[in-house]
């Protein structure tokens, strides 16, 4: 029986993948292109855990009375799915895009995959904590969910 669940967001909390991301200085937003460029199995290879978070997160999905949850505004390839139980460990459900062509704001994609934390049953009344470096998408998601949001300050939260 699950006591709390903890959702987690990938690029900027629990992984370091600041190597592969920029800053679009016209939009003040992630440079896209240059993310899809380096969306490749050798700079993912590159992609390292991010400190105590992540060895919070390790220690979450080790404990049978805690549910684990990444979700990430990635489109996610083997070699995302290889580096996540390589070098994190494998949580009990991964969200992420459905492909290139996902143009969900990335609120909406996280929430659309985490509704069943709300509606089923066996999850609903479990405290749920939700760790984010995007405001955009921290506040949303934690109000849908009643999750407490744990802002994660990060170079790549935009």
């Amino acid at each position: 029986m699950y006591k709390q669940i903890h959702i987690y967001d990938m690029d900027g909390t629990i992984v370091d993948s600041l190597h592969r991301y920029r800053v679009n200085p016209e939009t003040g937003k992630i440079d896209l292109q240059f993310w899809i460029d380096h969306d490749k199995p050798e700079f993912i290879a590159k992609d390292k855990p991010k400190g105590a978070l992540a060895e919070q997160y390790r220690e979450q999905i080790a404990d049978p009375e805690v549910y684990v949850v990444i979700a990430t505004a990635r489109v996610l390839k083997a070699a995302d799915y290889e580096w996540i139980e390589n070098n994190l460990g494998m949580p009990n459900k991964i969200i992420s895009r459905n492909g290139r062509d996902d143009n969900r704001k990335g609120a909406k994609m996280k929430i659309d995959g985490l509704r069943y934390l709300k509606n089923l049953r066996q999850f609903a009344n479990i405290p749920k904590w939700f760790y984010e470096d995007n405001k955009d998408y921290l506040y949303p998601v934690a109000n849908y969910l009643s999750a407490v949001p744990i802002f994660c300050p990060s170079k790549q939260g935009v």
